[in-house]
This record gives structure tokens, C-alpha cells and sequence, in this order.
């Protein structure tokens, strides 16, 4: 789809990545500073994801296929696919004036995944509810967008206010899961 886009049920991710930059700007780091930790935060914490599906081969053999499906056999992908994550998550989230995608179609990290067939898999319907609680936010705060055809369009300004305002009274996304 468009450069600028994330599937639904990724935003829970990119929550993540501003929890982390609001915890730095709370301790008072100067933006450069907050961006640059949170960075590092977010690297570490898609290694750490990452590993734990790797050594879950063994322990959890219900998600096996799935944990294959992202990262592979090969334990070096691990740190690739992470960085990948990671690159994906913080690129959008350091986006400004440019428009940000919501959508169900493969997106920066669906294309990160070693074989990627569960991201075929995944349909409308699973991404929509995200969409509709950052509509919920999005019209609570009174922020423009365009919701049309099941594509939800935001700024990524706007986004990130969304997503500030859902860290802020610790408002998860309604269908969070640990799928990537």
C-alpha cells in the first residue's frame, strides 16, 4: 500500500514506541535526548519479543508455525527482523507533517517477517477494531481524519496526540495481541 502505513493491529506496537519517548520526556531529557533512549528502548525490547518466540519453539508448540512464519528457523534472524520492527515502528513514528495509513494490507513489518503467510491471513476484521479506537480517541480530541473503505488516515502529528492521549489514561487498544 503506502510507505506511510501501518496495519491495524501494529498500532499497539507503535504505542509502545511512544510510551517509551513519554517516559523519557516525564524524566526531563531534552527531545534529542528522549528520542535517541527511546530508540534504544525499542531496539531492545523487538530483540527481547523476538527471542522469546525463538526459544518458544520448543516450549510452545501451538504457536510453533507462527514464531517460524516471522523469524524464521535461523536464530541471526532474530536481530534482523527485530531491527527491521524496530527501523519500521520508529520510522512512522517520527514522521511530522506527513499522512500516516491505517490499513489490513502488508506493511513495513509484515515485510520485516523471514515467510510472512500469516500477514495473507489476516483480514480486515482484525485490523478494524484498532481503527476504531483511534476514531474513538481521534473524535474525542477533536482531531481531523478520514475513515472511508475500511483505510483509516490521520496525520502523523495527529497520531501521535491519539496515541499520547491513550498513554496518558493508560487506554490499551481493545484487541491487543501479541501478533506481529
Amino acid at each position: 500500500m503506502t510507505e506511510n502505513g501501518i496495519r491495524g493491529h501494529h498500532l499497539g506496537y507503535l504505542l509502545q514506541v511512544d510510551r517509551a519517548h513519554m517516559q523519557y520526556e516525564q524524566e526531563g531529557f531534552p527531545s534529542y535526548e528522549a528520542q535517541a533512549r527511546a530508540a534504544s528502548d525499542v531496539r531492545e525490547w523487538m530483540n527481547g519479543i523476538l527471542w522469546d518466540m525463538q526459544s518458544g519453539f520448543t516450549r510452545d508448540p501451538v504457536n510453533e508455525q507462527y514464531y517460524r512464519d516471522v523469524i524464521g528457523d535461523e536464530k541471526a534472524n532474530v536481530y534482523q527482523v527485530a531491527r527491521s520492527f524496530a527501523t519500521a515502528l520508529l520510522g512512522l513514528y517520527h514522521l511530522t507533517d506527513e499522512e500516516i495509513v491505517v490499513h489490513s494490507e502488508k506493511d513495513g513489518i509484515c515485510r520485516a517477517c523471514i515467510i510472512g503467510a500469516h500477514c495473507e491471513e489476516e483480514t480486515y476484521e482484525y485490523d478494524m477494531p484498532y481503527m476504531r479506537d483511534v476514531k474513538r480517541i481521534a473524535d474525542r480530541l477533536d482531531i481531523p481524519y478520514v475513515f472511508t473503505d475500511g483505510v483509516f488516515t490521520i496525520t502523523a502529528a495527529d497520531l501521535k496526540k491519539v496515541l499520547r492521549q491513550m498513554n496518558t489514561a493508560e487506554i490499551e487498544f481493545a484487541n491487543d495481541t501479541d501478533r506481529f
